[in-house]
């Protein structure tokens, strides 16, 4: 067992001149190697072989292949990154900047014979409208409305973009960002098909009760896979760490900033992604960072 001890200790010494990365990832294949022989040979005793994988596990790091890595920080938005919607701006030292708005504005009246709708849908919908609306003036401080009132509606603006980039079924994606407060609404996930409407997405909500939910997007709609509740006090304009991983099981984990808030299995999608989408739905976002590695 000492001579197992030794092996791994030099193992560690040895890695040090290695990159952070490089050097975690031969010791994790190197310790499961010595773990390996140890039980073959009977060199050391069931515990200590037991401690060796435990060890082993804990720092594994199985996406090993650089998908997407970008740092916005150093430079412009690559070209095989499409804008959708919105607008996408580079601050220097600060990285990829978007925003999306939500705001009511007056709707111009239509014409009667506008409004009509060769659906009967519509139809109904437009009339249970109606009513709706008598019942509201009818309610409003008991009194009556002698006047017109303006139509309104609501105005979305998002900012959505998508990376065309193939994605193994495995990945990891980890992104440094900040948003501004009080916080705001992000979507992230792999996607397939030409719609680029299947797939897993991470709604990441800093500020709201619900700050991080996971997706499964499917044909037949989407569905929460699981969600964390409670505070994440992140929308302080402060950078913070999102990290993002699925290994080959179809376990996902997601943290922000080292603290678990999402581990769950799925396997309701076996193939690999054919790209990366990604959108704000509301707040301002400022990305320094982004890395996608993937396991086979």
């Amino acid at each position: 067992m000492a001579s197992v001890a030794a092996t791994v200790l030099l193992t560690a010494v040895t890695a040090q001149a290695e990159s952070a990365d490089d050097r975690i990832s031969a010791l994790v294949d190197e310790i499961r190697r010595l773990a390996d022989e140890a039980e073959r040979d009977r060199a050391a005793d069931a515990p200590f072989i037991r401690e060796l994988r435990d060890l082993a596990r804990r720092y594994d790091w199985p996406w090993r292949q650089t998908l997407i890595r970008e740092d916005f920080r150093r430079g412009n938005l690559p070209e095989s990154w499409v804008i959708d919607s919105g607008r996408f701006s580079i601050d220097p030292g600060d990285g990829l900047r978007a925003a999306a708005s939500t705001s009511v504005a007056a709707a111009p009246n239509e014409p009667q014979e506008q409004k009509r709708s060769s659906s009967d849908t519509d139809v109904a919908l437009a009339i249970l409208g109606n009513l709706l609306d008598q019942v509201g003036r009818q309610q409003g401080q008991g009194q009556e409305s002698t006047g017109e009132t303006a139509a309104t509606e609501t105005v979305s603006t998002t900012s959505s973009l998508h990376v065309p980039q193939a994605i193994t079924n495995a990945f990891a994606i980890q992104m440094t960002i900040a948003v501004q407060p009080p916080g705001g609404t992000l979507v992230l996930g792999p996607y397939q098909g030409a719609a680029r409407d299947l797939g897993y997405r991470l709604v990441y909500a800093p500020g709201s009760d619900r700050p991080v939910e996971l997706l499964r997007v499917g044909s037949r709609g989407s569905s929460i896979v699981d969600s964390a509740g409670g505070s994440l006090d992140t929308a302080d304009a402060g950078e913070h760490t999102l990290l993002w991983t699925r290994d080959a099981q179809g376990q996902m984990v997601v943290s922000v900033d080292d603290r678990e808030l999402i581990r769950v299995i799925d396997r309701g999608f076996k193939d690999a992604f054919q790209g990366l989408s990604l959108t704000i739905e509301d707040g301002t976002f400022t990305i320094a960072d982004m890395a996608v590695d993937g396991a086979s």
